[in-house]
């Protein structure tokens, strides 16, 4: 393949970065092999880049896809689109049809913390299920704790209880739920994946904790199929292991470790799981969304010995004085600003104005080892709003929160294109011998980076196989 007249760019790391216009590019058996002007197309099949940048394969270092394929088949109960009960109430009497009904994004800012009770009176008759924002927690209607039988499993870790009996509420139970709402029609992942493609995504690392040797298969298969397009690195559980990755597109991430800071696990069990993972040579990604779970996964790193490929998920409050550490240790933070954004007038509410710079710190981490990513669906799935609120940070009301935690547009695509095996490196660099992970645009950079638009994305190519064309 030869992709004719594109402005080619090696790491966009300044706003001043080196790149060449009007250059053709030729790709072979995968990689960039050939880079001049004028090059002659020979039999090979021929893409005009009209100018645009050529530039590295974005990577999104941290989504759920089964998740995020299952919004798409789910009801909106939360903020911005609902915002109190009458919302609720008129979105959940909106819906058409019979059997469950799945609702997503759902903030106690709406109508409070709810019970199976206070579900009953909005679905009486429908079995509903009900996600908290933070994908920690599941409500469920009567009718959906009768069908699950919730009651025969009261003392299950997970299952709350009041003086009435179950309250409907379910705490980090998604494998089992999962487990008992077995689906008649396979999730669309396909849909996600062409989704992701049309944003220039070209790798992303599925940071699920429920991810086990199942997965494995499935992932496999459907990259085999062509329905997966990008490169996936797979978190999960300790079930997983190298000897399950049959597909060169898919490779062995880190351990997924949940912490949460109302139910921590004993500090040294916790030492000796890390040690383990690091034994079998694997890092560790840790759920940190409060202060205690940051501090309480920093020391049980600390004691254990970091790796050099253990990592924070989220991080979402980072105290100032906890940099050095996260230097020392050697720790790269996945990170997803864009919540700034879609929940920031919400965290200006709740946390106090000293805590509001510690809030998805990015600017203060460029320096050492900090990577952009989604979260999606608990966040946009578009890399390029991600990029826009690393550089703007403004909450849907128009606060900045945090101005020195604001990138450049260059620092957030280079934050935003770093190996998916080291998303705190150094950002990909495009030259000979690369592979042909490309995002073709419909417009050089000066103008690319004014608006850090997806639509301005004209092709995407995984490996030098075209996957995405506008």
């Amino acid at each position: 393949m030869l992709i004719q007249n594109v402005e080619l760019h090696g790491q966009i790391e300044q706003t001043t970065s080196d790149y060449m216009a009007g250059v053709d590019v030729r790709i072979h058996n995968g990689k960039l092999v050939e880079i001049g002007f004028g090059l002659a197309p020979g039999d090979d099949p021929v893409v005009a880049g009209h100018g645009g940048a050529l530039l590295p394969g974005l990577v999104d270092h941290h989504i759920h896809l089964f998740s995020l394929a299952a919004f798409a088949e789910s009801v909106v109960c939360g903020p911005p689109q609902v915002n109190n009960l009458n919302d609720l109430r008129q979105v959940l009497h909106g819906v058409t049809g019979s059997g469950w009904i799945r609702g997503v994004g759902y903030h106690e800012s709406v109508a409070g913390e709810l019970t199976a009770r206070d579900l009953d009176a909005l679905v009486p008759e429908r079995p509903f299920r009900l996600q908290h924002r933070s994908g920690k927690m599941w409500m469920l209607n009567s009718r959906a704790v009768q069908m699950l039988d919730i009651e025969s499993q009261v003392g299950w870790q997970g299952i709350e209880t009041d003086n009435h009996g179950v309250t409907g509420r379910l705490f980090r139970l998604d494998g089992w739920l999962s487990a008992q709402l077995k689906r008649s029609t396979p999730l669309n992942l396909a849909r996600v994946s062409a989704e992701l493609a049309a944003a220039g995504v070209t790798g992303l690392t599925d940071a699920s904790v429920t991810n086990d040797h199942n997965t494995v298969d499935l992932f496999c298969r459907l990259l085999t199929e062509g329905q997966l397009r990008q490169h996936i690195r797979l978190m999960g559980n300790e079930s997983l292991t190298d000897q399950h990755f049959a597909n060169t597109l898919l490779t062995l991430g880190e351990l997924k470790i949940l912490l949460d800071e109302d139910n921590l696990p004993p500090l040294d069990e916790l030492i000796d799981r890390i040690k383990r993972a690091h034994a079998a040579s694997r890092g560790v990604a840790f759920h940190c969304v409060s202060r205690i779970e940051l501090l309480f996964a920093l020391a049980a790193i600390d004691a254990a010995g970091s790796c050099g490929s253990d990592r924070i998920e989220h991080g979402a409050v980072i105290p100032a004085e906890v940099l050095s550490t996260l230097r020392n240790l050697d720790l790269t933070v996945v990170t997803q600003p864009s919540l700034v954004a879609l929940r920031g007038d919400q965290y200006v509410e709740d946390l106090l104005p000293h805590e509001l710079p510690d809030l998805y710190r990015v600017r203060s981490l460029v320096n050492q080892r900090v990577a952009l990513s989604s979260d999606a669906p608990y966040g946009s799935a578009d890399p390029w709003l991600t990029m826009r609120c690393a550089v703007h940070r403004t909450t849907p009301s128009g606060i900045v929160v945090g101005e020195a935690e604001c990138l450049t547009p260059e620092q957030a695509f280079s934050r935003s294109t770093t190996p998916l095996d080291d998303p705190g490196g150094p950002a990909v660099d495009l030259n000979l011998g690369s592979i042909a992970d490309l995002c073709l645009m419909k417009l050089p950079w000066k103008d690319i980076r004014e608006r850090l638009n997806v639509d301005d994305v004209a092709a995407t190519f995984v490996e030098g196989e075209r996957v995405y064309q506008s």
